[in-house]
Order: structure tokens, then C-alpha cells, then sequence
């Protein structure tokens, strides 16, 4: 399980920065303005194509390495790694909470802090199948949803 927390930021045009833990040992960080991943020593892109149907790409270098396609106009994604298909959708009316699925069985889930304060404490519960890189871009993506709903 991991837990993610928006850092502070000192200036207005600093980025937005989450620092992910896993049993209070740093599991890396996620930049939700320039959408990148940093774990293990190695650096991710998120790349975004698309307008109404957007589909993002975890690469790492020139290699991808995940790939989410959104559903148009829903907090819904068919997430792709290795070969295996997930989905991830809202789960809860306000879509603070997030649940990744194999087919129609739950696999684990993604969840907001409180009501007035979503970005603290993110709570990230997902299966050891996915690698730390591709459980921080699932995290991304929610943020990233959260984030259009602050907007």
C-alpha cells in the first residue's frame, strides 16, 4: 500500500509534487504539472493524446511502458501493462475513490484524503502485479481527475 501527500509549495508557479511512501520508506515522487514519475532511480513521462477520448502514455525513455484510455467524458480508463487489461473508474458518487478492476472482479483502489483537503493523505491500495511505476501513473491519472473537478 502506498500513501501519496501534495508537497507545499513555496512559490505560486512552483509545480504541483507528491511525495508516495510505502510503509513510511520514500516510494518515489509524481509531478501532476509536468506529469512525470520518479521511482527507483528512473524518471517516466506521461504523455497525453487526444481531446474527447484522451489516452495517456507511461514511457520511460522511448519504451512505454502502460498505456490508459479515458472513456469520452467519464472518469473511466482501460488501463493496458504487459499484455493485461484493467479498468479504472470512480467508484463513489463525488469520485474521490477510484477502483481498478480485472474484468469484473476488484483488484484494489485509489483513494482521496477529506472532503476539504483531497490531496493529503491519498491512499493508494493496488495489487503487487502492477509495478511501482504503473501503480504512481494510476495515481496520476486520479489526481489529474480530481484535479479537472477543482477547476
Amino acid at each position: 500500500m502506498l500513501k501519496a501527500s501534495r508537497a507545499p509549495r513555496e512559490r505560486l508557479r512552483d509545480d504541483y509534487v507528491y511525495h508516495v511512501t510505502s510503509t513510511a520508506v520514500p516510494a518515489g515522487t509524481v509531478n501532476e504539472t509536468r506529469c512525470t514519475i520518479e521511482t527507483k532511480g528512473r524518471s517516466y513521462t506521461v504523455l497525453r493524446k487526444g481531446l474527447f477520448a484522451p489516452e495517456y502514455q507511461l514511457k520511460s525513455d522511448d519504451a512505454i511502458v502502460a498505456v490508459a484510455a479515458q472513456k469520452p467524458f467519464v472518469n473511466t480508463f482501460r488501463l493496458v501493462h504487459h499484455g493485461k487489461e484493467w479498468t479504472f473508474k470512480a467508484i463513489s458518487l463525488r469520485a474521490d475513490r477510484f477502483g481498478l478492476f480485472d474484468g469484473a472482479t476488484p483488484a484494489g483502489t485509489v483513494t482521496s484524503g477529506s472532503f476539504a483537503n483531497k490531496f493529503t493523505d491519498i491512499t493508494v491500495d493496488l495489487p503487487d502485479a502492477l509495478a511501482v511505476e504503473v501503480q504512481l501513473f494510476v495515481l496520476l491519472l486520479a489526481i489529474r481527475a480530481w484535479s479537472q473537478q477543482a477547476t
